[in-house]
C-alpha cells in the first residue's frame, strides 16, 4: 500500500482492507487498499491507495482526518495526491480540503503550478471524499436525509476542473436489515438502494459490497478490524 505519510508510532491500527472494482464482464478495474488508525486524541486517520495503473493508468492517494466520535465523528479534512498518465492534461495533483466554521477551504495545485486557494460554504451539504472506504458512512447519513446536496472532488485529470469541488444532489434509501458473507465471515448488515444499486454496510459503517442487477460492482476483501480477527 502506498501512502502520503507513513504510519506514526503513536497510531493504533483500527481497521483495514481492500476494495476491488469490477466492470460487467467481471474484469477488475480499480483496487483500493485502505487502513484506519486511531490517534491519541481519539480522532481517526484514514489512508486510501486507489490503484488504477493496470486499468486507466491513474492513481489516487488520500488521507482523511475524522473527528472523535464525541465531537461528531465527521470528516474534517482530507488530502489528495493524484497521478495521471503522460497524455493527460493534468499529470499530478496536490490538494487539501478542510472544514473550518461551516466553510470548505480548498488548496489545489495541478502539475507544477502554484497552489490556488478557494473556499465555499457547506450550506448543510454532505462532504464526501468520494473513495469507497467513505461510502458506508456516507450512505447511512444520506439515507437518513433521503436526499441531500453533496460536495465532492471531481476525479478528473482534465484541466481546469480536475479535483475541483462539485456540488450535486444525491439520494439513498434504506432497504432492510440483512446478513452478508464477506471475507469468510457472516456480517449483520444494512442494505441501501443507491443510484440503482444495492449496497451493504456493516454495523461499523464499513461498505461490504455493491451489486447492480446481480452483477457485483465492488466488494471488500482482506477485511480486518480490531476485535474481529483475534
Amino acid at each position: 500500500m502506498r501512502y502520503i505519510h507513513v504510519v506514526g508510532p503513536h497510531e493504533q491500527f483500527w481497521a483495514g482492507g481492500r476494495y476491488v472494482h469490477y466492470i460487467p464482464d467481471g474484469s477488475e478495474t480499480y483496487i483500493e487498499q485502505w487502513a484506519i488508525h486511531r490517534l491519541p486524541d481519539d480522532a481517526f486517520l484514514i489512508r486510501v491507495d486507489r490503484d488504477g495503473r493496470q486499468y486507466d493508468g491513474h492513481s489516487i492517494l488520500l488521507e482523511a482526518w475524522r473527528s472523535p466520535d464525541a465531537e461528531g465523528g465527521e470528516i474534517v479534512r482530507f488530502d489528495i495526491h493524484a497521478f495521471g498518465q503522460a497524455r493527460d492534461k493534468v499529470r499530478q495533483v496536490r490538494a487539501t480540503y478542510q472544514v473550518v466554521d461551516e466553510m470548505l477551504h480548498i488548496g489545489l495545485s495541478l502539475n507544477d503550478a502554484p497552489r490556488e486557494y478557494t473556499e465555499m460554504p457547506l450550506d448543510n451539504a454532505l462532504l464526501f471524499p468520494v473513495l469507497s472506504p467513505f461510502l458506508g458512512e456516507y450512505l447511512s447519513a444520506l439515507s437518513m436525509k433521503g436526499q441531500s446536496d453533496v460536495l465532492r472532488p471531481k476525479l478528473s485529470f482534465d484541466a481546469p476542473l480536475a479535483f475541483t469541488i462539485e456540488r450535486y444532489t444525491d439520494k439513498a434509501s434504506y432497504l432492510k436489515q440483512d446478513t452478508l458473507t464477506c471475507c469468510g465471515r457472516v456480517f449483520n448488515a444494512t442494505a441501501y438502494s443507491w443510484q440503482g444499486d444495492t449496497a451493504w454496510v456493516d454495523e461499523t459503517g464499513t461498505l461490504l459490497k455493491i451489486i447492480d442487477d446481480d452483477i457485483c460492482r465492488l466488494e471488500l476483501m482482506d477485511y480486518a478490524r480490531t476485535g474481529y480477527h483475534d
